[in-house]
C-alpha cells in the first residue's frame, strides 16, 4: 500500500513539475497570428481582406473576449489553489487530485472557447483565404507560419535551442 501511494505521488510530482518549476514551451498548430491580425494592413492586404470579412471577425473576436478573459482567470485561480497542495509537506492525495481535475477542466474550458473563437474566424475566410494562411504565407510579413511556439502560463519567453 504505502509502494502504491509512493509511486502515485511520484507519477502526480512527474506531471505537474512543468507547471511549477519549469520553463516549458509547446508546440502548437496555430494558422493565425497572435491578436487581431485582420486589422494589420499587411495581412489584410495579402488576404484581400473586405472590410466587412474584418468587422465580422471583429465581432466573433468581441463576442468571445469576455469568456476567453474570464476562463482565464478562472484558470489561474485554479493553478495558485493547486500549488500550495503540491508544496505542502504532508500531500493530502484527495483534496490535490480534486484540485488537479479542477484545473484540468479549467484548461479545458478555455481551449474550447478559443477553439470556438477561431473556428467563428475561420468561417469569415473564403477557401482561398484560409488555404494562405494554412500554408503559412504569413512568412513573408515575418509570420512563421503554421508553427508557433506557444509559452505556458508561468513560464518565461525563452526559445527552444
Amino acid at each position: 500500500m504505502r509502494t502504491s501511494r509512493l509511486a502515485f505521488i511520484f507519477v502526480l510530482l512527474a506531471i505537474t513539475t512543468p507547471v511549477f518549476g519549469q520553463k516549458v514551451l509547446v508546440q502548437k498548430k496555430q494558422p493565425f497570428p497572435d491578436g487581431a491580425w485582420w486589422r494589420n494592413q499587411s495581412y489584410a492586404s495579402l488576404l484581400s481582406l473586405t472590410p466587412d470579412q474584418q468587422k465580422k471577425m471583429d465581432d466573433v473576436f468581441q463576442q468571445s473576449r469576455i469568456r476567453l478573459i474570464d476562463l482565464t482567470a478562472t484558470l489561474d485561480k485554479e493553478e495558485a489553489l493547486l500549488e500550495p497542495l503540491m508544496q505542502a509537506e504532508r500531500l493530502d492525495e484527495a483534496r490535490t487530485v480534486a484540485q488537479i481535475d479542477k484545473v484540468a477542466d479549467a484548461r479545458a474550458e478555455l481551449e474550447k472557447a478559443n477553439a470556438r473563437m477561431l473556428l467563428g474566424i475561420r468561417q469569415v475566410l473564403t477557401p482561398e483565404q484560409w488555404k494562405m494562411l494554412d500554408e503559412g504565407y504569413g512568412t513573408k510579413l515575418g509570420w512563421p507560419g503554421t508553427r508557433t511556439w506557444k509559452v505556458l502560463p508561468g513560464t518565461t519567453n525563452a526559445k527552444p535551442k
